[in-house]
């Protein structure tokens, strides 16, 4: 039975192979995403240099440093044709971004200093912006210490150090260190953020079980409280809702929600049931919302946080036929194809070779025809890469290829290799 499954996970959607494809190997994958990235014009500066700087973070992954190091210095030159400056700056601090991820550290700072010296009276502020960017990728990496140090060093305004000490403590708690994730969230001053950082950490910690889960949550309610404007508390509620939700209090958070009719409280509340296993009442709540995007975001969380189990007695109480039912709920061909590459992605988790492969084929069938939600940027190329990504990871690579070679558009086709490259084991 399991060779069957294996040779069902290679066999292309929609059609029976005869035998097993040639491997092909991630060197052979990265030489044919540099090829395709090599067809983008200069003169579309800025997509040709994120195309890069996503090829230099794939060979890192894979063991070509040389590589990654030439394709982001090839991003970096074609960052002086972008206009105007400030645009040009932003994108620097991507790539410093990138440069981080890839392990260059080094060259992601002199990537912050040539922010600095663009002729923008925001230059400055970008620069420092671009070190807290450094900063978190070092957290990432688990240098926390150097994060830390980074983020003090770092000049600016204080809300955006916030953001910083934030996403450390998130990071410090996800990594199991509590005791210095508690300290981080004690340095953020804005009210805002200091809502959000002990929501997120009381979360993380009531999954842990740790006892300072409680602690974080009356935190939390406390910044709240300390919100100045009356409007602010109201849009801040749903982080609140969240983290009761998520640490078991459901009923008492809709009940919340459902008085402040805040859509994102219903969202976040919709994820906790359907995490809680309450697939019909996560369905209720996420149909209370009336706004077309939220809902179907919060549609597409369902299927993410539901729970999986191994067998197909109880996949049946999350089926294919299941997810399909939600996805004609939603409007946007975008989310569709997410919620369809996250569920066979999880099928095939589970061994789930069948709907697995009927789940890709939904969002496969999806991808060309995207019309984005409102203020969505670059759907098309996050629902390619995201599906190349699931399909390599899921080991259905004569698939992933096919995707990839019905792409035309070099751009296309590089994302979807690229993505391809990040589905792969990492050398």
């Amino acid at each position: 039975m399991r060779s069957l499954i294996a040779v069902m996970l290679l066999m292309p959607i929609g059609h029976v192979a005869a035998q097993a494809p040639q491997t092909i190997t991630p060197q052979e994958w990265l030489a044919r995403a540099q090829r395709s990235v090599a067809e983008l014009k200069d003169n579309e500066p800025e997509q040709k240099g994120r195309q890069l700087a996503l090829l230099a973070e794939s060979q890192a992954r894979h063991g070509d440093n040389r590589g990654a190091a030439q394709s982001m210095a090839a991003a970096k030159l074609l960052a002086g044709k972008i206009e105007p400056v400030d645009a040009r700056g932003v994108f620097l601090g991507t790539l410093a971004a990138y440069q981080t991820a890839t392990g260059d550290i080094s060259g992601a700072f002199d990537t912050a200093e040539l922010i600095g010296q663009l002729p923008d009276r925001q230059a400055e502020e970008l620069k420092y912006r671009a070190w807290r960017q450094i900063a978190l990728g070092q957290a990432r990496r688990g240098d926390f210490q150097a994060a830390l140090d980074n983020v003090d060093l770092a000049k600016g305004d204080e809300l955006t150090q916030d953001f910083a000490w934030d996403s450390i403590a998130s990071l410090q708690a996800k990594a199991g260190k509590i005791d210095d994730a508690l300290r981080t969230a004690a340095r953020v001053r804005s009210p805002r953020v200091r809502l959000n950082t002990y929501a997120t950490l009381a979360k993380e910690l009531h999954a842990r079980k740790h006892a300072a889960a409680k602690q974080c949550l009356r935190h939390a309610l406390d910044a709240r409280q300390a919100i100045p404007d009356e409007r602010g508390k109201t849009l801040a509620e749903f982080q609140v809702l969240d983290a009761k939700a998520a640490m078991g209090e459901i009923q008492e958070a809709l009940r919340a929600a459902k008085e402040s009719r805040n859509e994102y409280s219903f969202s976040v509340i919709a994820r906790a049931q359907a995490a809680a296993g309450d697939w019909d009442g996560a369905l209720a709540t996420a149909r209370l919302i009336a706004t077309e995007n939220t809902r179907d975001f919060a549609l597409g969380a369902i299927v993410e946080a539901a729970p999986f189990a191994k067998g197909r007695t109880v996949l049946r109480r999350f089926s294919f036929e299941k997810v399909e039912s939600l996805v004609a709920e939603v409007k946007y061909d975008w989310v569709k194809a997410t919620i369809w590459t996250k569920a066979g992605e999880r099928f095939a988790a589970n061994g789930d070779a069948q709907d697995a492969r009927r789940a890709f084929a939904q969002a496969r069938s999806l991808v060309d025809k995207i019309t984005a939600p409102p203020g969505v940027i670059h759907a098309r190329f996050s629902a390619l890469r995201t599906l190349a990504a699931a399909l390599s990871s899921a080991g259905f690579l004569v698939d992933a290829k096919s995707l990839a070679d019905a792409q035309k558009e070099p751009v296309y086709r590089s994302t979807v290799l690229i993505g391809i490259l990040e589905g792969l084991p990492q050398k």
